[in-house]
């Protein structure tokens, strides 16, 4: 079985996952971990280079440890950007790691559509969604739905199935889905994998 663990910065795989991973490496899984960011912007005193440098070293003997492949794509630590750019590479980190790998590409929820801040709404509308004949035509769920037709990745379009369901799939730090909310997400990835 191949095992892909990914973490946003340097030993964050290890805090959460190592012992599993250890178990699958021992057990003669093929295991990958994928770490985003370089770590660079971790320490008050050292250089960002130079701990870039450190940190990859020591993400390397983590990964040997225990048979792991590294992949690093080494993004500047705290310059992570919901952008084109970046999402390519993760999707190609992604496909690195395994090529057969089915990839997932969500779209992003309004948490203020039907909720109790309403004032938010459409601001949070025009910027995922865009207006036509405005400055912004085009909002951020355009551009995703985009990259997923031309990574050749699936989507899952989760924006209009929280249109107006902000106080039933929103938790109350009115950003993040509750129970009900993450359910609807996870069903919506599910079924656009198919069976």
């Amino acid at each position: 079985m191949n095992i892909l663990a990914i973490g946003a910065h340097p030993d964050d795989i290890e805090i959460l996952c190592a012992g599993t991973l250890a178990l699958y490496a021992k057990a003669g899984h093929h295991v990958t971990m994928a770490v985003f960011t370089d770590g660079s912007m971790g320490d008050l005193k050292i250089a960002p280079a130079k701990l870039a440098k450190i940190r990859r070293e020591e993400q390397q003997a983590a990964a040997d440890i225990i048979g792991a492949r590294l992949l690093w794509p080494a993004i500047t630590d705290e310059h992570v950007f919901p952008n084109e750019a970046q999402r390519s590479v993760m999707i190609d980190l992604l496909r690195e790691a395994d090529p057969d790998v089915r990839i997932v590409l969500l779209t992003l929820y309004n948490p203020f559509s039907g909720s109790t801040v309403p004032a938010f709404e459409p601001i949070g509308d025009l910027a995922l969604e865009g207006a036509p004949d405005t400055p912004f035509p085009e909002g951020l769920n355009d551009r995703i739905r985009a990259e997923a037709q031309a990574a050749g990745v699936t989507l899952a379009d989760l924006y209009p199935l929280f249109v107006g369901k902000g106080r039933e799939y929103i938790a109350l730090d009115l950003i993040h889905p509750n129970d009900t909310g993450y359910r609807v997400m996870a069903d919506t990835v599910l079924a656009s994998l198919g069976p």
